[in-house]
């Protein structure tokens, strides 16, 4: 694998720069290989969960078409001045390249400011048609439902929801990646932990990454110490202290987790740690709570304020 960079983040210093060192499916990366051979690249839509590599795939694919590339973060740069502006400037005049230029948009669901307004999505309706001799459109999404049907007719959809038979080949992959990461940087490892770790994460690899990086720097090596921080044994922690009913531990526990992994790691426990009575009235502060903590001024407070409110109206088993 082409190592890229020297960073301190082993997502960045060991993200894939080419085609061959993607994390797909083999149907996927021949799908993406015909694009590169062809030498024409079509706008696409690339759909899937959080931190599987749409991204990373966006980036190489346009690095082995030698594309003029402009990456736009919709979930920074959300308005319709971004897209009438930025994007339009930059798609309405000629590649020095041999391709076509190419506007990369990360999260482009996020477009119009999460507050349910489509109007920068619908701008780029136009854009996409006037542009169509001197710019390509590569737009990734987290929640495909988020996009506009007019942009959905004017790409091409990859979307990233793995069958079984995929899932045991990227775990495989996954495995391997990490092996060839931990014997890179030399850290001693335990394989059969390693395997249940990545198992346990599955499938956002770039979390993967994170929490390896992240255990070793805590314990040295992979051993049966990573449990100790894996996001499951974060949200049982905060479980514990919402049945204490005390804020201190419930602020405690809040602070030793990413607010955005609790939503869905409490969720996916419910049934566990709830009796049924009490889970619609849980499920409505989750519910609430994973809309505002993308907007909110502070993410912690956020999370406090919905664990006070969970703990409120919990019935435990």
């Amino acid at each position: 694998m082409e190592i890229i960079g020297s960073s301190s983040l082993w997502c960045e210093k060991y993200r894939p720069s080419c085609i061959k060192d993607l994390i797909l499916p083999e149907k996927y990366k021949s799908m993406i290989r015909k694009i590169v051979d062809s030498g024409e690249i079509p706008n696409l839509l690339f759909s899937g969960t959080a931190g599987i590599g749409k991204s990373t795939l966006a980036l190489a694919l346009t690095k082995e078409l030698n594309s003029d590339v402009l990456f736009i973060n919709a979930s920074v740069e959300t308005g319709i001045d971004v897209v009438r502006h930025k994007v339009q400037q930059f798609a309405v005049t000629s590649s020095f390249m041999d391709g076509k230029k190419v506007v990369i948009l990360d999260e482009a669901e996020r477009l119009g400011g999460g507050n349910g307004s489509s109007a920068a999505q619908d701008a780029l309706k136009g854009i996409i048609e006037a542009t169509d001799k001197n710019c390509r459109y590569i737009f990734t999404t987290n929640n495909l439902s988020k996009i506009i049907d007019p942009l959905k007719s004017r790409t091409q959809l990859i979307d990233f929801s793995f069958t079984q038979t995929d899932q045991k080949e990227i775990i495989v992959q996954y495995f391997k990646r990490c092996q060839f990461i931990l014997k890179n940087e030399g850290i001693e490892f335990d394989k059969k932990i390693l395997a249940d770790f990545i198992q346990r994460l599955y499938p956002d690899f770039r979390k993967i990454i994170n929490e390896l990086q992240k255990a070793v720097s805590m314990f040295g090596k992979i051993d049966e110490n990573v449990s100790k921080i894996s996001s499951d044994s974060l949200v049982d922690n905060i479980v514990d202290a919402l049945k204490s009913k005390k804020f201190s531990e419930i602020q405690k526990a809040a602070n030793a987790i990413d607010p955005t992994e609790f939503y869905k790691g409490f969720y996916d426990k419910i049934r566990d740690v709830l009796n049924p009575q009490s889970i619609p009235d849980v499920i409505l502060v989750l519910g609430e709570g994973n809309y505002r903590i993308v907007n909110c001024l502070d993410r912690e407070i956020q999370l406090i304020h919905d664990l006070v409110q969970i703990s409120k109206v919990a019935n435990w088993r």
